[in-house]
């Protein structure tokens, strides 16, 4: 029963108990009147006793020190900061707080209690504060329940990041010097035609393995918001045009016929140079991919308005059904486990290139009339007006590492620093080799460098740890060779020191580029100890 605290008179609440009475036996909260002058609790409803366990009269005993009792003793002092606050508040304002209340039984809820001035004194002082508790226990769970399954979704999600980042790692580090020892012998000059072309096909396979493991992190990087892009003015048509390069081989293979309709009134547009070719790469690809021997690919482009470009790669292939249009950007869908079986990939392709699309603010779409009857692939990107495209075609800057440079190679798989070693004598430099930061750091005192090209992951630390230590004393060219390729991976090599990142496997002309931008930058030879 709601009850008047022992130490004022039955008529204490006059007329107005009845009233408080009926109204908070029909609210599904706990009700409360305060007095503020005494500290005390001089009426409580029913719905309070059932929060506390406690019958009116038990409350009644503990007078004064009902309030230290039933409130968590953690969330005492907030109780009392706010009940200062009361006193301060004006007509019709209110004070809103949650604090735990404790049960008889030792179990405690957690409550909402919202507070205002119910009467004052002759002074216009506050004396009476009714409140009304609200039960908001369940919400709370549900929030830490949520809060909790959110915090293990992120773990799972870094430690899938981390598996990813090494299962790169450990797949790339053996791609390299295979990479490197097929592109070396490919390109020999006294090597039959024949052997030649078994030599391509392993190259391609090798690269194509590569581009699998590229996949992967970029989902990764898309899926976290952590992919960065480096945006300059480029010529669409001139990507097109080196996008059916890359994929000349297989063309070739499939007998299919390319056909380019170039016709965009205005080709420049504001985009990261590497991932625009993989976008078109993509799409290439795939069409080459589901196009049977001797079909054909149109590759379009037209000005659908005076600020987008649409770029269209049509194909005569196996098409695409109806019921799967609606999912074929998914991460993973391939249009079925039996498309997975005959084609092959992961199905990863489609979704970063939408992903990457979207990144420059164009869209991506896909278009078929079903079963055999081919697909159509638009991509829509915003031109650039009036401008000519500075980074169309890449610079070709192999023949600039002509100057022989002093190396120092800091590798501890052996067949990698074995095959790189005789790969950059071939090149004409000149190349001393360690395998843990320790022989680097003591080659680098006793001897004169003007590249350091090293592993990220070494066996007495890691590369940017060699980096760091070097930096003391030697202000060296370096360059990082590492199976490890997020971004994240990335700004580490440039804060260590390094001022390339490679990521392995990596090709003779990555390769022949970062060294030529090394002699570049290195100048002359020069005694940097």
């Amino acid at each position: 029963m709601p009850h008047a605290s022992s130490s004022e008179s039955p008529g204490y609440l006059s007329g107005r108990q009845q009233l408080l009475q009926k109204l908070s036996d029909l609210l599904p909260a706990a009700v409360y009147l305060f007095d503020v002058e005494k500290r005390c609790t001089v009426y409580t409803s029913r719905a309070f006793s059932v929060a506390t366990g406690r019958e009116a009269g038990e409350l009644e005993a503990l007078g004064s020190a009902m309030v230290p009792t039933i409130i968590y003793p953690d969330d005492f002092p907030r109780f009392v900061e706010e009940l200062e606050r009361a006193k301060t508040l004006a007509d019709g304002e209110e004070s809103v707080f949650e604090s735990r209340v404790l049960h008889k039984n030792g179990t405690w809820r957690w409550f909402q209690c919202r507070s205002t001035i119910f009467e004052r004194n002759s002074a216009g002082l506050p004396k009476l504060v009714l409140g009304i508790a609200i039960d908001i226990t369940d919400h709370r769970r549900a929030e830490y329940a949520a809060r909790c399954a959110h915090e293990r979704a992120e773990a799972a999600s870094r430690a899938k990041d981390q598996f990813l980042a090494v299962l790169s790692h450990e797949l790339r580090t053996p791609l390299t010097p295979v990479l490197a020892s097929v592109g070396s012998l490919r390109d020999h000059p006294e090597l039959p035609a024949s052997l030649r072309e078994e030599l391509a096909m392993i190259h391609r396979n090798i690269e194509l393995e590569s581009r699998l493991i590229d996949d992967l992190l970029d989902l990764t990087r898309v899926t976290r918001g952590k992919l960065i892009l480096h945006q300059e003015l480029l010529d669409v048509h001139k990507a097109i045009f080196r996008s059916v390069e890359i994929c000349r081989g297989e063309i070739e293979q499939k007998r299919i016929g390319v056909t380019l309709e170039l016709q965009a009134e205005v080709s420049t547009v504001h985009a990261d140079p590497g991932r625009l070719q993989q976008i078109l790469w993509n799409l290439l690809k795939n069409a080459v991919k589901f196009t049977p021997t001797g079909g054909a690919i149109r590759v379009r482009t037209s000005s659908r308005d005076d600020r987008h470009i649409a770029i269209e790669i049509v194909d005569s292939g196996i098409g695409i059904e109806p019921a799967i249009l609606p999912v074929l950007f998914d991460a993973f869908e391939q249009g079925g486990k039996h498309m997975t079986l005959r084609y092959g990939g992961l199905g990863l392709g489609l979704a970063i290139s939408r992903a990457l699309v979207e990144q420059h603010g164009g869209t991506l779409a896909a278009a078929s009339e079903g079963r055999d009857k081919g697909s159509t692939f638009t991509v829509e990107l915003p031109v650039v007006c009036g401008d000519t495209a500075s980074g169309a075609t890449a610079p070709q800057m192999a023949s600039r590492a002509a100057r022989p440079m002093r190396i120092l190679l800091v590798e501890d798989h052996p067949d990698t620093s074995r095959t790189m070693l005789r790969l950059l004598q071939t090149f004409g430099h000149v190349v001393m080799a360690a395998d843990t930061i320790a022989a680097a750091l003591a080659l680098l005192r006793q001897e004169r460098f003007d590249l350091v090209l090293s592993d990220i992951g070494l066996p007495d630390g890691t590369g940017h740890e060699l980096m760091k230590a070097a930096r003391e004393f030697s202000n060296v060219y370096a360059i990082a060779l590492s199976g490890y390729g997020m971004d994240e991976d990335l700004r580490r090599s440039r804060d260590a020191g390094f001022s390339d990142h490679l990521t392995k496997p990596v090709s003779i002309a990555q390769l022949q580029r970062a060294l030529a931008q090394a002699a570049l930058n290195v100048g002359a030879p020069t005694d940097r100890n």
